[in-house]
């Protein structure tokens, strides 16, 4: 059995990856014209304070979910990855890893809300305390969705991928 190298790849390969990276340009471009209009929105229609607060609470949110994955969506990507057509280990590897990631998305978010007066306190911002209630919810389901766009982006499922990210910036 020949093994392909990158000088002798197949011309259907090449063309579904092109069309893979085509695919996910699309999420880049929603989430800058979602990110800045979101940004022109706040700040035309409430003002910069209102801007200075979403950001803040948005990065708190960000940071929260980067602990809360703890890097278990990277390892389920890397997993699947090497083998997408074992379906028994990809079972295996969605399970292992769904439990934990789901485990740690509600202890994230318990302490994100528990937090809230001390986060907003550093910030010497009693309405970002307040802004974090609204988006603690929202954190939990961040968190096992990076896990599970992960899974698909390991399937090599490139157009799936490129979908559910923009809905998920969207």
């Amino acid at each position: 059995m020949r093994e392909l190298t990158d000088d002798h790849e197949s011309p259907n390969a090449e063309r579904k990856l092109r069309a893979g990276m085509a695919w996910n340009l699309v999420p880049v471009v929603v989430l800058g014209v979602v990110g800045l209009g979101l940004n022109f929105a706040i700040g035309r229609w409430w003002g910069t304070e209102a801007l200075g607060v979403f950001n803040q609470v948005t990065t708190a949110y960000f940071v929260l979910a980067s602990i809360g994955s703890i890097g278990i969506n990277l390892s389920v990507l890397r997993a699947i990855a090497q083998k997408p057509e074992d379906s028994p280990a990809v079972a295996a590897i969605v399970i292992g890893a769904l439990i934990p990631a789901t485990g740690l998305a509600a202890i994230v978010t318990v302490l994100m809300i528990a937090g809230r007066h001390t986060i907003g306190h550093w910030l010497d911002s009693p309405v970002v305390a307040e802004g974090i209630v609204y988006a603690a919810p929202g954190l939990a389901c961040f968190v096992v969705n990076k896990l599970l766009i992960s899974i698909v982006n390991g399937l090599g499922r490139m157009r799936a991928f490129a979908i559910y990210t923009t809905l998920r910036y969207a």
